[in-house]
Order: structure tokens, then C-alpha cells, then sequence
């Protein structure tokens, strides 16, 4: 019925986008409408379409037989119709709409990104090293590996990994180890518990404050937590106080060069926006940059030092150019 139509009159008083609009131009006919509303940010008045006031049919009148009398301007308009009907396309809106979101996510005010209070409640969604699309799957898995080799050949030890999660080390530690668990989160220590052998204690804890002795353990683990506190060196030390003097400290770090990112498009999600902006950020993606840190890695030799520990060797993960982590392998002083 619309493509028969010579002129398609909306005369709504009031639409908040209008699509019979859209719906008309894409078929080539010219459109008379109301202004003020949806119609407005549609309908190029005398390109692709006319506007009238709402409510003013005398307005509309003189509109329609101006144009009813004027077969060359219409088609003239019914061509701009047509044009502008691709300005609407879901192919071509699509991605303008996503970039309208990246320059948001950008621009956002602090309190619209994210705080440390998601570490306590919600951080599994987006801590996932197990699922194998993720971007990072088989680095994680290197890691893990590492730790449980490193371990796998000391007799058995009073063990604690720090920012356990859901329990991915305790639980294969634990058939030789006498193993405990803390991290900040409900959620994570109560998947751990359904993962874990009954015999592994779980401890709800801030790493910045943990609730031991000094000299408690025997080793100490910390994957992927340094990167999430605020102060390094005070975290090192934090580290290092519970672990007897001798004792072992495995530990992460994520690397502040941002030439790594380039190697993992779907961390930025293959927006070439979102890769610059998370490599001016050293790293870290825009809605993160207020709570995670990357470092170097003589910052967190020189911070380790400070805290007390000797770093024996450490592992490279990642791009043969620049890491995206090291794991360290570090000795508590002897007292």
C-alpha cells in the first residue's frame, strides 16, 4: 500500500522514532510529517521529506497541495527518500552505534566504572581462566602448570594460595599438601569448596589484611592478585609476613608494556578503538583502569627486594616480543 502511495502523510502530534517513515522512504516515497518529535531527526525537510507543525491542519493542507502540484519535487524527494532510508540500514547503524558505546566507555565518569567492591561480588563473570575461548586460556593453564610442577616434587608443606578463586590449584595441591585457600569472595570460596577435597581449609579474607601469624606457612601461591591491589611493595610484604623465613613464594605479574595487547584481538573485541585505548592504559581495558595495575618487570623486582624476598628465576607467558605475564619464583629472607 505504501509503495502505491504518491505521498505518505504521518501527521502523528507526537513518535518517538517513527518507522512507517523510514518503512516509506526506503521504498522511494516521498514523506510529509510532524516536527518535534521522532520524525525530525528522520525527515530532512525538502531532501527527503517535508515536516509540518502538529496539530495545525492548515499547515498540512497548503504542504500537500504544494506538493501535489509539483511532480518534479517529489521526485526529486523521493529519490532523497531513498538515501536516506540507508542511513538506517542495520549494517551501517550497527557499527556506529557500537562506537557511540566505545567513546562512552571512555569518557566515562568514575563512578561509572568498575570499583574493588566487584572482587567481593560478581568477579566470576568475568574471571574465567577455565573456558577456552577466553583470550588468555592457555596462559592461564601454563601458569597453573608451572605452580603444580613446582610443588609437585616438595614433600609435603603447609601451603596457602592467596586469591584462591574458585580453587583451580587447591584442589590438585591438596593430595600431597596441606592446603588454604582464602580470597575475598563468597562466590569463589564456595565454588572452591564444591571443587576441593573436605580436608581444605577456606578462609575468608582481604589480601591487603590477612587474618594469619606471621611465619604461618610453608609457601605461599598468588596467581593473578598482585594486579589487583592497590600498592605492590605493601602487597609483597603482606605476602611475605605469613610465609616462614625460608619458606616460598610463587607469584604473578602483568606486564605494563603494552605490546602484548596487539597479540589478542578478542580481549579488545577486535575494536581497533578499544585496542588504542587499552594500550594507552598500559594494558588494562578502560573499564578496569581504576582498580587494576599493570607493572615492569624491575618494578616488581626492585618491590620484592624491598619486601624482603629473593627472587630465584622466573617464567615468561605470553608474546616472544614482550610478555603479557612473568611468574616469579621467589625465597623469603632467613631470619
Amino acid at each position: 500500500m505504501i509503495a502505491r502511495a504518491t505521498i505518505v502523510v504521518l501527521p502523528s502530534r507526537w513518535e518517538a522514532f517513527g518507522f512507517v517513515a523510514t518503512e516509506a522512504q526506503a521504498l522511494g516515497r516521498p514523506v510529509i510529517a510532524t516536527s518535534g518529535s521522532g520524525f525530525g531527526e528522520i525527515v530532512e525537510d525538502g531532501v527527503s521529506g517535508w515536516l509540518v507543525p502538529p496539530l495545525d491542519a492548515a499547515s498540512l493542507e497548503q504542504a500537500l497541495s504544494a506538493r501535489l502540484a509539483d511532480p518534479e519535487g517529489l521526485e526529486r524527494v523521493s529519490r532523497g527518500a531513498r538515501a536516506r532510508a540507508k542511513d538506517f540500514e542495520a549494517d551501517g547503524l550497527a557499527p556506529a552505534l557500537v562506537e557511540v558505546y566505545e567513546r562512552i566507555a571512555e569518557a566515562a565518569p568514575q563512578t561509572e566504572r568498575f570499583s574493588s567492591t566487584v572482587y567481593a561480588r560478581g568477579y566470576r563473570r568475568f574471571f574465567r581462566p577455565e573456558d577456552p575461548a577466553g583470550p588468555f586460556h592457555a596462559l592461564y593453564e601454563a601458569k597453573r602448570q608451572a605452580v603444580l610442577d613446582f610443588f609437585s616434587s616438595r614433600p609435603p608443606m603447609e601451603l596457602i594460595d592467596v586469591g584462591c578463586g574458585p580453587g583451580r590449584l587447591l584442589a590438585p595441591l591438596a593430595r600431597t599438601h596441606r592446603m588454604t585457600g582464602c580470597d575475598i569472595s563468597q562466590e569463589m570460596l564456595e565454588e572452591a569448596r564444591r571443587r576441593c577435597p573436605p580436608q581444605v581449609r577456606l578462609v575468608e579474607a582481604d589480601a591487603r589484611e590477612l587474618p594469619f601469624e606471621p611465619d604461618s606457612f610453608d609457601g605461599l601461591i598468588a596467581l593473578d592478585l598482585l594486579t589487583h591491589l592497590p600498592d605492590l611493595e605493601d602487597a609483597l610484604r603482606e605476602l611475605a609476613r605469613v610465609v616462614r623465613p625460608g619458606g616460598a613464594l610463587i607469584y604473578d605479574s602483568s606486564n605494563s608494556s603494552p605490546w602484548w595487547v596487539p597479540a589478542y584481538p578478542s580481549y579488545w573485541n577486535w575494536r581497533p578503538r578499544r585496542l588504542v585505548a587499552t594500550m594507552r592504559r598500559a594494558g588494562v581495558l578502560p573499564e578496569w583502569s581504576d582498580i587494576v595495575r599493570h607493572h615492569r618487570a624491575g618494578e616488581v623486582r626492585e618491590a620484592s627486594t624491598r619486601a624482603g624476598l629473593r627472587i630465584e628465576r622466573s617464567h615468561h607467558f605470553g608474546p616472544r616480543w614482550t610478555p603479557k605475564w612473568e611468574l616469579w619464583f621467589a625465597r623469603k629472607a632467613e631470619a
